[in-house]
């Protein structure tokens, strides 16, 4: 059985560290009644017990820090690591790009072609449109502006995005996860909806 004389110095020990530490949970009655027992003999001073925890929580501070700083250092070099790549592989499809338009010039061609042979060389408009819509196609490379770049090239400057979770493949029927995507763009360009010439849809 614990002393109840015991209870004081415990009792001042953990007033210092719930003022020190607030969100601390006080002792329960079974706690502190299992301290004092443990503290019986020999008994220690409610500021060297204070003293005692506060060196223990700043231990237990101090390697929470370095564990949290190694993280982010592997994050760190995680995300350069990855940013590499990315330049690597931006580099890479430049110098591809020219191959792969190209390539779908050869086969809209070849395909456009194909479509005239089957009317007998005689192209209906119907058709050539449809075909021609069939094998349309388009990409875009983003490459960053230099002091080189033409003054009239075509610039990127606003996106936007945006998932509402409506549901997992239909947008909202007010279209609001396309409005918020576009408000983004127009803000990021710094422009207004008045100022937009020419919209692109499609679906």
């Amino acid at each position: 059985m614990a002393d109840i004389a015991l209870l004081r110095p415990l009792l001042e020990a953990q007033s210092e560290l719930l003022r020190q530490w607030p969100q601390l949970q006080p002792l329960s009655v079974a706690e502190a009644w299992r301290l004092a027992g443990l503290q019986a003999a020999p008994q220690a001073a409610p500021g060297a017990l204070a003293a005692a925890a506060a060196q223990a929580a700043r231990q237990a501070l101090h390697a929470l820090q370095q564990a949290r700083a190694a993280e982010g250092t592997r994050l760190r070099e995680f995300l350069l690591e990855r940013c590499a790549r990315l330049r690597e592989l931006g580099q890479r499809a430049a110098e591809l790009a020219p191959q792969a338009v190209l390539r779908m010039q050869e086969r809209f061609v070849a395909r456009f072609q194909e479509a005239l042979d089957r009317l007998g060389g005689q192209p209906d408009a119907q058709a050539t449109q449809e075909r021609l819509l069939q094998e349309a196609a388009a990409f875009a490379l983003l490459e960053p502006e230099g002091p080189d770049t033409p003054p009239d090239t075509v610039r990127l400057t606003g996106v936007g995005e945006s998932s509402d979770a409506y549901h997992m493949s239909s947008p909202h029927p007010d279209g609001l996860g396309a409005q918020a995507a576009m408000r983004q763009a127009l803000a990021a360009a710094g422009l207004e909806p008045h100022q937009i010439e020419y919209i692109n849809l499609h679906g």
